[in-house]
Parts: C-alpha cells; sequence; structure tokens
C-alpha cells in the first residue's frame, strides 16, 4: 500500500484515469483523422509500474475497450485503429472481455508481432471450468 501513496497513484484514479484514456481516443479517433492526432513525445515515455508479484511492468494507464466493444457503431476496423494509435502512444496494457463484442476482434487485427509488448488482459463468465476454458480458447482466437 505505501507503494501506491509513493507514486501518487490509487486504484481509483488509476481507473478513472483508463476510462479518460478510453474515451478521450475514442473522440479522438471519430472525430478527426489519426494523421492528425498529436504523438506522444519519445523523451516522455508513459510512467510504468510493476503488475503485482508478476514482475511485469506495464504503464500505469491501461486501454479499456468497453466503451468500444459494447458500440454497435464501431466497427473492429475502427477499434483495431483506436488500439493502434494506444499503441503507438506507448500502452502496453490493455483490458477488454468477450462481452464487449468486437473489441476483441479489432485488438486481435492490430496485435500481430507486437503481443509479446502488451499486457492483454480479458474476462469470462462461466459457471464451470470447461465453460471457462472454452470462452478463454474462443478469445485467443480473435
Amino acid at each position: 500500500m505505501a507503494d501506491q501513496n509513493q507514486a501518487g497513484i490509487t486504484r481509483r484514479s488509476f481507473v478513472q484515469q483508463s476510462g479518460l484514456l478510453a474515451g478521450g481516443l475514442l473522440m479522438g479517433v471519430r472525430g478527426t483523422s489519426l494523421a492528425a492526432t498529436p504523438h506522444a513525445d519519445p523523451a516522455k515515455p508513459l510512467p510504468t509500474r510493476v503488475l503485482g508479484r508478476t514482475g511485469r511492468e506495464i504503464t500505469t494507464i491501461t486501454l479499456g475497450t468497453a466503451p468500444c466493444g459494447l458500440s454497435s457503431k464501431i466497427p473492429p476496423a475502427e477499434i483495431a485503429k483506436i488500439v493502434d494509435l494506444a499503441l503507438e502512444l506507448g500502452i502496453t496494457s490493455i483490458d477488454t472481455a468477450p462481452a464487449y463484442k468486437q473489441s476483441e476482434e479489432g485488438i486481435g487485427m492490430v496485435l500481430g508481432s507486437r503481443r509479446k509488448d502488451i499486457f492483454l488482459a480479458t474476462k469470462v463468465l462461466a459457471d464451470t471450468i470447461e465453460e471457462a476454458e472454452k470462452s478463454l480458447a474462443k478469445s485467443f482466437e480473435l
């Protein structure tokens, strides 16, 4: 708990920032050309933290894909553009779920060789281990 206070980031602010980033990216892609979007300054990388006991270092801001995946107006190709922009800006953590419909497909369209550099979190809604494994396998296919 001391680490959270030292870094000035709480779980609540982390979740809030993630939602703001997703909304900002969504509005930016839908309202302007990607070519006109300012890019992150490589001299100033996004802040990172070690994820629990995994030892894995990820950005303190995660791209949450619920706003994209839950909207029937945003096709997977547009979601792919949002994810690609987030990765270009330095995001290394993405959150999705099968319930977010097209988000998994959009993410899959752009990860490719970058998959090893991204922490990808998903969720399953299942009553049995078999259902959970089936849901996870389907997510891996996308």
